[in-house]
C-alpha cells in the first residue's frame, strides 16, 4: 500500500498555509516519521517542508518525496501539535506558528562545547554553593520542587513585592529541576532584562545556562539552540523567544514580571505568552511559575479561583524596607515656575548625589519634546501619515513620527505662516537629560530608552555602566522598570505619573499601576533607605492613592469590581477586530458590514462593542476602525474570528487589512 504524507511549505506568505500532499517512495517506507524535515520536488525546482502527518491517498497523481532533510532538525510531534493549536488558537497560519521552533543543525558547535570526560550535570552542580533562602522563600520554592520532583503539572503564582527576591526562589527551583536530570525556561519580558537574570544564573549554574533573545545573530541563535537540544545547555533564559527553544524534558517554566505587557506577540501569531506556556508545561507534565509584585488581574484572579497556588513574599530580601513614597501635587503655583521639576525632587536629588548614592528619573516619553507648536498661529506639526504629533528629537534636529518613522529637519519658521515664534511644548527623555545637566553639571548622566537602546549592544553598556556606578543618574522611560537590581539607588523621581491614565483603553488603571510600582521599586533594594517622589495632578486618584500605600489588594479589590461591573476580563474574553484601509468612509463602512455580518452569524450570547475610529486614527496613511466581541469562553470566539477571515476573502477587500487580535493587551 502506498504512503502519503502532508508536507508544510515554509514559501511564500506565511499568513497562508501551504499544505501538500506527497507519496514516500518504497525506499524511505517505514523512515519518515511526522515531524521529519523533507526535501520534494516543488514546481520546477525542489524545496524542504515538514511532514505534518500521514494522509489517505488523494486519488490523482502525486509527485514522491526526494529525501530527508539533514540540515534539519526533526520536530517532535509534540511540537507539530502544538503549532496547530497556536494556529487555531490564534487564527494564523501553521507555519507562523511553527517557524520558532525551526533551526539547522550544527554538530560541530555541540562537540565543541560540550562537557569532556562525560562530567554529569549533578556533579557540576555540587561543586557551587546552594541558594540560601529566607522561610518565606524557602516555603515557595518546597512547594514548586515539590511538583518538579513528581512531573506534575501546577500552575503557581510567586506574588512578592519589589526586592523581596523572587530570583532566589527561582533559582533554587531551577536548581532542583536540573538536579532532577530536566531542563527549564525562564522567561522575561524583554531583552534588557535578560542581561540581568542571565548574569545571576550564570553565576549559579555557569555553561549550563543559554540566552536566547532576537538581538543575537542567526548564527548566535543557531548554536544556543542546538546546545539546548543536545542536552549540553540545561537553563534556557530570554523573552518570548525562549517558549520556542527545543528542550527535550522540560521540568520547569517561570516566567518572571508575568503582568508585563511585553509577552504579548503583535504579529502572527497574536499570541500571549501566558497561553502558550501553560500549553507547554501542561503537555511536560510541568509545574509553571508565574512571578510578578503586581501581578495582572487574570492571573491574581486564577488564584481566588483555584486554578493556581498563590505563593507571597511579603517581606523585601534581608528585611530591608520598601522605599518611603511622597507625593507631590503638580496642581500647587510654586511648582509651575521650576516644572517638571518639584522643589522636594530637586533637593533629594542634590542630597542624593551628594550622598554618592545613585538615582533613577522616570518620564515614559521619549523624545525633547512630545510637539512643536506655532505661538502666532497655533500649528502643531503632525505626522502626515499618522494621526499624530511629532516629536522633537534634538541631536540631529529631527520632528519624527514613532509609529511610522516618518522624519524631517525641524524647519526654522511655521510652513503655515512663516513665523519664527515657535515653542517645543512637553517633556521627554532628551529634554529632560538637557535639564538635569545645567541644574547639576558634575552628576554623570546616562539615558536608557528606544532611541539610546537601538544600537546593538547599547542596552547592555547601559546597564552595566550603570550597575558599575559609572554614571549617578540614569534617565529613562518604561525600560527602567522592568526588573533591574541597583543595589545603590536610593531615590526614584516619577516626574509625571498620570501620562496613563486617559488611555481608551480599560487597562489604563492596571498598567499605570503596575508601571508606578515597579519603578518606585527600584529604590532602596541595597543597603541605602529608598525614597521616591511621585509627582502628579491628580494625588486623589484611587490609582495615585494605592501606589503611594504599597497596596496591591487595595487595588486589585477596586479594579475587579470595576471590570465585573463593566464586562471585562477576566470575566469574559475578548476578540479586537480592526479594520485597515487607505479610505477613511469605506473603511468605517466595511467595518459596520462586517460586525453586521458576525451578529447575524453568531448567537445573542456574543457582545458587540463598537464600530468605532481607532484611538488612534490612522498610521502610514492607514484610517483604523475597530470593534470589540465579547464571550464567556474563549474557545467561542475563535469561529467568530474564522468567520470574519472568511468575510474578508468572500468580499475581496484587498485595499482594506482585517487584523483579528484574540486575547488583546491594548486597543490603540
Amino acid at each position: 500500500m502506498p504512503v502519503f504524507v502532508e508536507v508544510l511549505m515554509p514559501l511564500g506568505n506565511i499568513e497562508n498555509n501551504l499544505i501538500f500532499t506527497y507519496q514516500v517512495p518504497p525506499e524511505l517506507e517505514g523512515e519518515i516519521s511526522v515531524g521529519d524535515p523533507v526535501l520534494v520536488p516543488f514546481r520546477k525546482a525542489q524545496a524542504s517542508g515538514y511532514v505534518l502527518g500521514f494522509c489517505p491517498d488523494p486519488g490523482i497523481p502525486t509527485k514522491f518525496i526526494l529525501k530527508k532533510n539533514s540540515g534539519w532538525i526533526s520536530l517532535s510531534e509534540e511540537i507539530i501539535g502544538m503549532s496547530k493549536w497556536i494556529a487555531k488558537q490564534y487564527l494564523s497560519s501553521q507555519w507562523s506558528a511553527l517557524k520558532g521552533f525551526v533551526f539547522s543543525l550544527d554538530r560541530k558547535a555541540v562537540m565543541e562545547q560540550s562537557p569532556a570526560g562525560g562530567s554529569s550535570d549533578k556533579i557540576l552542580l555540587s561543586d557551587r554553593d546552594r541558594v540560601c533562602l529566607t522561610s518565606e522563600q524557602a516555603e515557595a520554592a518546597h512547594q514548586v520542587c515539590g511538583a518538579v520532583s513528581k512531573n506534575l503539572f501546577r500552575g503557581f503564582l510567586l506574588h512578592g513585592i519589589t526586592g523581596s527576591g523572587k530570583t532566589e526562589v527561582y533559582l533554587s527551583c531551577v536548581e532542583k529541576s536540573i538536579a532532577e536530570g530536566k531542563q527549564a525556561i525562564v522567561l522575561v519580558p524583554e531583552i534588557p532584562l535578560s542581561f540581568q537574570i542571565a548574569q545571576k544564573f550564570q553565576e549559579k549554574f555557569g555553561s549550563l545556562v543559554a540566552v536566547l533573545h532576537s538581538n543575537l545573530t542567526e548564527k548566535e541563535i543557531r548554536i544556543e539552540k542546538n546546545l539546548i537540544f543536545s542536552g549540553v545547555k540545561k537553563v534556557v533564559v530570554g523573552p518570548r523567544m525562549a517558549l520556542f527553544s527545543p528542550v527535550k524534558d522540560l521540568g520547569l517554566l517561570v516566567m518572571d514580571e508575568e503582568h508585563d505587557n511585553s509577552y504579548k506577540q503583535d504579529q502572527n501569531p497574536r499570541y500571549r505568552s501566558f497561553r502558550i506556556a501553560q500549553k507547554l508545561a501542561m503537555q511536560a507534565n510541568a509545574p509553571l511559575l508565574l512571578g510578578s509584585a503586581t501581578p495582572s488581574l487574570e492571573a491574581y484572579y486564577l488564584t481566588q479561583t483555584g486554578d493556581f497556588s498563590l505563593l507571597t513574599l511579603k517581606s523585601r530580601y534581608r528585611e530591608r524596607p520598601l522605599p518611603e513614597i511622597q507625593v507631590v501635587d503638580l496642581r500647587e503655583k510654586n511648582i509651575k515656575q521650576q516644572f517638571p521639576f518639584s522643589l522636594k525632587l530637586l533637593e533629594a536629588l542634590d542630597q542624593t548625589l551628594k550622598a554618592g548614592n545613585q538615582a533613577i528619573l522616570f518620564l515614559n516619553r521619549r523624545g525633547f519634546s512630545p510637539f512643536v507648536l506655532c505661538r502666532e498661529c497655533g500649528y502643531t506639526f503632525e505626522c502626515p501619515s499618522c494621526s499624530i504629533s511629532l516629536t522633537f528629537h534634538i541631536e540631529r534636529a529631527l520632528l519624527t513620527c514613532h509609529y511610522c518613522n516618518y522624519r524631517i529637519q525641524s524647519p526654522p519658521t511655521c510652513p503655515k505662516c512663516e513665523s519664527y515664534n515657535l515653542t517645543y511644548r512637553g517633556f521627554g527623555t532628551q529634554r529632560l537629560e538637557e535639564e538635569i545637566k545645567k541644574r547639576f553639571p558634575r552628576a554623570q548622566i546616562l539615558r536608557l530608552d528606544r532611541d539610546t537602546a537601538s544600537k546593538k549592544g547599547e542596552i547592555k553598556r547601559i546597564i552595566s555602566a550603570f550597575s558599575k556606578k559609572e554614571a549617578q543618574i540614569l534617565i529613562g522611560t518604561q525600560l527602567v522598570a522592568k526588573g533591574f537590581d541597583f543595589p545603590d539607588v536610593s531615590l526614584v523621581g516619577i516626574l509625571y505619573a498620570d501620562q496613563m491614565f486617559h488611555f481608551p483603553d480599560f487597562r489604563a488603571g492596571e498598567k499605570t499601576f503596575q508601571l508606578l510600582t515597579q519603578v518606585a521599586g527600584r529604590a532602596g533594594r541595597g543597603n541605602v533607605k529608598g525614597t521616591v517622589i511621585l509627582q502628579t495632578f491628580d494625588p486623589e486618584h484611587p490609582v495615585i492613592q494605592a501606589v503611594s500605600k504599597q497596596d496591591y489588594q487595595a487595588f486589585y479589590q477596586e479594579e475587579l469590581e470595576t471590570r465585573r461591573r463593566s464586562g471585562y476580563p477576566p470575566f469574559v474574553h475578548l476578540a479586537h477586530f480592526l479594520l485597515e484601509g487607505e479610505d477613511e468612509n469605506r473603511t468605517g463602512r466595511s467595518a459596520e458590514a462586517l460586525k453586521d455580518f458576525l451578529i447575524a452569524e453568531s448567537s445573542s450570547e456574543f457582545v458587540f462593542l463598537g464600530p468605532s475610529p481607532a484611538p488612534i486614527e490612522k498610521i502610514k496613511d492607514r484610517h483604523r476602525w475597530h470593534f470589540l466581541v465579547k464571550s464567556e469562553r474563549f474557545e467561542d470566539l475563535i469561529p467568530i474570528g474564522e468567520k470574519a477571515y472568511f468575510w474578508h476573502a468572500r468580499e475581496k477587500l484587498r485595499k482594506i487589512r482585517l487584523i483579528v487580535d484574540m486575547d488583546p493587551v491594548h486597543l490603540l
